[in-house]
Parts: C-alpha cells; sequence; structure tokens
C-alpha cells in the first residue's frame, strides 16, 4: 500500500530547510511546497508500525525540530495534503492526524481546501455544497455542462 505523509507548518518558508530535513530521516521521494512539505512513507509500516505509529513518529521529529504544523498520511498525496491542512487550520501547536487512513474522513473536508479559484468556490457555496462529499453526491454531467469544463477539473481532484 503507497502512504504518503504530509507536514503543513504554519511558517514554512522559515521551516523550509528544517522540513527538508526531518522528511529525508524518513523518505528519498519528497516534494516541497509553499505551505509544507510531503513525502512517500511506503514502506515505514514495516520498520515504525501502522499508520499512527508513523505519525507519531513524524510529530515527535516536528517537536524536536521546533516546527509548528500538522501531520496527515493517506494513500494518495492530494488526500494527504488536504487533511494536513484541514488538520493545521485553528492552530499552531504541532499536531498529528492520525485517522486519516479513512477514505470517509477525506470525503467530509471543507471544498475550501481544494485548489479551485474563487469563482468555483462561489458557486459551490451558492449550491450549498460544503464538503467533497456533497459534490460527489451531485451528477457530474450536470455541473459541467453547466458550469463548465474547469468543474471537471475539480472533480478529477476528487
Amino acid at each position: 500500500m503507497k502512504l504518503y505523509a504530509c507536514i503543513i507548518s504554519t511558517d514554512a518558508k522559515k521551516d523550509k530547510a528544517a522540513l527538508l530535513s526531518l522528511a529525508q530521516r524518513f523518505s528519498y521521494s519528497i516534494e516541497l511546497m509553499a505551505d509544507g512539505i510531503v513525502f512517500d512513507v511506503s514502506g515505514l509500516q514495516n520498520l515504525i508500525g501502522d499508520v499512527n505509529k508513523i505519525s507519531d513518529t513524524i510529530l515527535v521529529e516536528l517537536k524536536k525540530s521546533s516546527i509548528s504544523g500538522s501531520i496527515a498520511i493517506a494513500e494518495t498525496i492530494d488526500a494527504a495534503i488536504f487533511l494536513a491542512r484541514d488538520v493545521s487550520t485553528g492552530s499552531s501547536n504541532p499536531k498529528s492526524a492520525c485517522h486519516i487512513a479513512s477514505p470517509d474522513n477525506f470525503s467530509q473536508l471543507p471544498l475550501q481546501h481544494l485548489l479551485i479559484d474563487e469563482d468555483t468556490q462561489r458557486v459551490f457555496r451558492d449550491l450549498g455544497i460544503k464538503s467533497i462529499r456533497e459534490l460527489g453526491q451531485i451528477p457530474h454531467d450536470e455541473l459541467i455542462t453547466r458550469y463548465g469544463q474547469q468543474f471537471k477539473n475539480v472533480i478529477d481532484v476528487i
């Protein structure tokens, strides 16, 4: 099973070198982002344990490095990023999303975490669509026909 960890930092610019160093302790496949870092943690279950133990181990390293932020681990890069961003809202204390393996958690995320333009977000708000789950329940063809091709791109992400 593929697993990806994402750390969203409250000050990613300042923490860039420390985030990179931390990720390199766990993986060779790393991608820096504007607000954090994502890295492949597949196979760590054999070395560290289940997803909760991996997350806790990364959290300990975050605290040792004095980085404030949040961690999420998921089966896709996008899910890890969205979950870490969701966990990070409202707190500057390092914390971990240990429940992240569940697809249900991903579907409950607010649409504001998707990297979509404000006009599209506004259409969703006007339609009363707040979560990925709610968006998934609407017939995709109807959204694309009514609002245009950019909605196909959003649907492809989820």
